[in-house]
């Protein structure tokens, strides 16, 4: 397909004929430049042509240029041009999705009146005038014109009353479990004289506000509930932490036992002559189940200070050997000569709080 097929605007034609008129001058001007050699060597006639040659040149390029800017100018106004019917289109959209919401609204609301619960179409159509398949016959209606309307307006007032009663008893209203009237009277006597509307009124009223005050007790009750809930959600966490610690306690309890059976075990293990029973304050060396020492706290206050009450094997053996020599009597000071008592712990280990028997 051809450009001149293409471009049908007259703008451009006119640059794409500027154009093509430019590049055939330029083929000219480089054949004859070719043709006529150096330009130095060249006749003055021919120099004078191929000035004459670049001046068209330059201004074919000068017309090209000039058409260029106002094809780019051109098409910036059209830019804008469509830019702004563009932005119009927008906002006739809009108000077109607007109309449409409008009309979805408008239909809604037309349905919700259509189907409300009022007076039949019936009673409507027939309070415009006679229908047309119950007209009044002609024949059996007086011959007064007054008489003949007021007929017909009775006929249809007392049609619409009927319907209006019938539409009445079959309102929503009057299916709500109301409370019977007498009860509702002897409950509310000052509206004994009240009309029926009023009374109907009265009524649905104090039904509203039993179910209110039956609903506000009903949350009350589901609060306490849930309340009640968290309570013994709380207590059967507090129960069963209680169990892990009492199997804690348990544990802990057995080790002691089982420790202090161990202690037991080994105190008796040790020498027979000697045994030492670590109580309070009061420390007591048994010889052979006989006390033959009695020391406290007290009487060493000048020697080191009793911290753990364990003797070391080498005192114990001067004890085995204070006892050998046959003295049954020692006091606290000819003990306290052969015996230093020492903090750290024993090599026969620790002692027990039990004694032998005293005699």
């Amino acid at each position: 397909m051809a450009i001149d097929e293409i471009v049908t605007d007259s703008n451009l034609s006119m640059v794409l004929d500027a154009s093509r008129d430019t590049r055939v001058q330029a083929l000219s001007l480089v054949d004859q430049i070719a043709a006529a050699g150096p330009i130095e060597s060249a006749s003055p006639e021919a120099q004078q042509e191929t000035s004459k040659q670049q001046k068209l040149l330059i201004t074919n390029l000068a017309q090209l240029r000039g058409l260029h800017r106002a094809a780019y100018f051109g098409a910036r106004q059209t830019k804008s041009q469509t830019s702004e019917a563009r932005q119009e289109v927008d906002r006739l959209h809009l108000q077109l999705q607007n109309l449409y919401y409008e009309q979805r609204h408008l239909q809604g609301e037309i349905s919700a009146c259509e189907s409300y619960e009022s007076v039949p179409a019936e009673a409507l159509t027939a309070s415009r005038g006679p229908t047309p398949t119950q007209p009044p016959k002609a024949r059996t209606m007086p011959p007064s014109s007054d008489d003949y309307y007021r007929n017909c307006y009775q006929f249809l007032a007392s049609k619409i009353a009927q319907e209006l009663i019938e539409f009445r008893n079959s309102h929503t209203y009057q299916k709500l479990p109301l409370l019977p009237l007498e009860e509702f009277l002897a409950l509310k006597p000052e509206h004994a004289d009240d009309d029926e509307n009023t009374l109907m009124i009265a009524r649905i009223e104090h039904e509203r506000s039993e179910r209110e005050a039956l609903e506000q007790k009903r949350m009350e009750l589901l609060k306490r509930k849930q309340k009640l809930i968290a309570d013994n959600k709380k207590r059967k966490d507090d129960l069963a932490n209680l169990d892990k610690e009492l199997e804690k306690f348990i544990d802990s309890g057995r080790q002691t036992y089982s420790k202090a059976l161990r202690q037991e075990r080994l105190a008796c293990t040790q020498s027979p002559f000697l045994y030492v029973s670590r109580n309070t304050e009061p420390w007591e060396i048994y010889y052979y189940g006989f006390l033959i020492l009695f020391l406290s706290f007290g009487e060493f206050r000048d020697e080191q200070t009793l911290s753990q009450g364990e003797f070391s094997s080498y005192y114990l053996v001067r004890m085995e050997e204070y006892a050998y020599s046959g003295r049954n009597e020692c006091t606290t000071q000819q003990v306290s000569t052969k015996l230093r008592v020492r903090g750290a712990s024993s090599a026969f280990g620790p002692t027990s709080k039990g004694s032998p028997s005293r005699t």
